[in-house]
């Protein structure tokens, strides 16, 4: 009995670890979080971790999400921790503000 406890708590402990690497969101920044329509703005998300397994990065409008069309990130580093996006706000978006949910 004690053999199968210490077994599947190192096994825990295993998988604990494996998962402790994945990439996480370090910060997203906006050059212009004020932006009015026709504006352009520049988008810049940070990761930590294992961020070399990230194959894209997209947000979309949470307001807007079959209206608007993705927003697609490239990687601004070979390491892939670093990703950017210059978008241009559509002079015909209404005011006020939006979410962006990242995916």
């Amino acid at each position: 009995m004690k053999r199968a406890i210490t077994t599947v708590l190192t096994l825990l402990f295993v998988v604990a670890v494996a998962l402790a690497g994945d990439p996480k969101v370090k910060s997203i920044e906006s050059d212009n979080p004020d932006a009015k329509p026709g504006e352009t703005v520049t988008m810049t998300i940070t990761f930590k971790g294992k961020a070399s397994s990230i194959k894209s990065v997209e947000m979309i409008v949470r307001e807007f999400p079959y209206d608007a069309p993705p927003i697609i990130f490239k990687a601004a580093d070979s390491k892939k921790k670093v990703w950017t996006n210059s978008l241009p706000i559509p002079p015909e978006a209404p005011p006020g503000k939006y979410h962006l949910e990242l995916k």
